[in-house]
């Protein structure tokens, strides 16, 4: 069985009723079942390349892990695990475990805008410069509206309700963007 599974590894955990050694591969997700031997050897179905293999001493009764690091976050894998006792008996089918890791947080926080963004140069009587600055990629909505208009809550600006002028400018992290 597996445990502790995180977005780029897990434990996994072998307890067998007498001692010997456990085989274990990784592989893709749907990947053809390997054999016993195959397990052992640490490939896959017809000598297929593995994502991950090893192998851990068993005392028996005693449950053991292994921490599989190194794994792709939000994927799916197969692990096939065999045991062998200590004369030489090979367990005549690999255990299959289906396991995927957990996903990666997105992007969590909004940006920021850098001291003094957003501001406004050049100004003159027909027009002016909206300059934007912010801490990390993303896109800058503005919308211009007409003084003494109620101020417009975000989804008013993204949409451009009630303005004179509304767009968007995509950002890049710590550079100067700005719209005339």
């Amino acid at each position: 069985k597996t445990a502790n599974v995180t977005q780029s590894g897990l434990d996994l955990l072998f307890n067998a009723n007498e001692g010997g050694t456990a085989y274990y591969v990784v592989l893709a997700d749907n990947a053809p079942a390997p054999s016993a031997a195959e397990v052992k050897s640490g490939t896959g179905s017809g000598g297929s390349a593995v994502i991950k293999v090893g192998q851990q001493v068993l005392q028996a009764n005693t449950e053991t892990s292994i921490a599989i690091a190194g794994l792709t976050a939000g994927t799916a894998y197969d692990i096939y695990v065999v045991a062998e006792d200590s004369a030489g008996n090979l367990q005549a089918s690999p255990v299959k475990i289906e396991v995927t890791t957990t996903s990666a947080p997105g992007d969590t926080t909004a940006p920021g805008w850098l001291q003094g963004y957003p501001k406004t140069a050049n100004v003159t009587q027909s027009g002016l410069d909206l300059l934007f600055n912010a801490n990390e990629n993303g896109t800058a909505y503005y919308a211009v509206l007409a003084d003494g208009a109620a101020a417009p809550g975000s989804a008013d600006v993204k949409s451009g309700t009630g303005a004179i002028k509304h767009g968007q400018l995509p950002l890049q992290a710590n550079t100067e963007a700005s719209v005339s």
